[in-house]
């Protein structure tokens, strides 16, 4: 079963029997499957279609297997693009296949631990 049959399964089930049952137990637990969703959501990957074009930091897809951090953004050399970092800086992706990079999915958070500046 892949993710979206997964989530599509738990949303049918939720809407199916959220007014049956009136009990604290049966309402957690209906809580903890809608976080499992949007979790599901939040972290799966998605069609490329659907990527933010706002400059939001997004892990990307090629067809070629491999996943790379990027954003969409516009440069006057290269109008809107994909913009990846490189060691010698940031630069757009372009290729002759439009189709590149299939699909997006949300960076994770970064680690919480001591001694690691996230900000």
């Amino acid at each position: 079963m892949t993710n979206e049959e997964c989530i599509s399964e738990m949303q049918t089930y939720i809407e199916k029997h959220k007014d049956r049952h009136q009990d604290l137990e049966t309402a957690l637990l209906f809580d903890a499957i809608t976080h499992a969703i949007n979790f599901m959501k939040r972290f799966s990957w998605q069609p490329i279609a659907s990527a933010p074009r706002n400059g939001t930091w997004v892990l990307l897809w090629s067809k070629s297997g491999y996943a790379i951090p990027a954003f969409w953004g516009y440069g006057e050399d290269r109008g809107h693009s994909w913009f990846v970092h490189s060691s010698h800086g940031q630069y757009a992706y372009k290729s002759k296949d439009k189709n590149w990079f299939t699909h997006w999915m949300p960076l994770p958070p970064a680690p919480e631990s001591e001694g690691i500046n996230n900000g």
